[in-house]
């Protein structure tokens, strides 16, 4: 929680320029999905995001990750 929040109160900075919305999505995975990493968050939501499937070996991402994330 405290790296979530911290991140969020980064991001509302008004210098800071960031997609909004995918990182958003990106954190509620992560603050939702603890045994991931925030980069397998960003590479499950951003994926979804474009309409991709993301192939991987990583057990918990492809079990947490939804349905587009695969394994290859």
């Amino acid at each position: 929680d405290e790296i979530t929040n911290t991140l969020r109160a980064f991001l509302a900075l008004p210098n800071v320029a960031s997609r909004d919305d995918l990182l958003e999505q990106v954190l509620d995975l992560y603050q939702n999905r603890r045994s991931l990493s925030v980069v397998d968050c960003y590479a499950a939501v951003e994926a979804g995001l474009v309409g991709a499937e993301l192939a991987t070996f990583d057990r918990k991402l492809i079990n947490a990750g939804g349905p587009h994330v695969v394994e290859p």
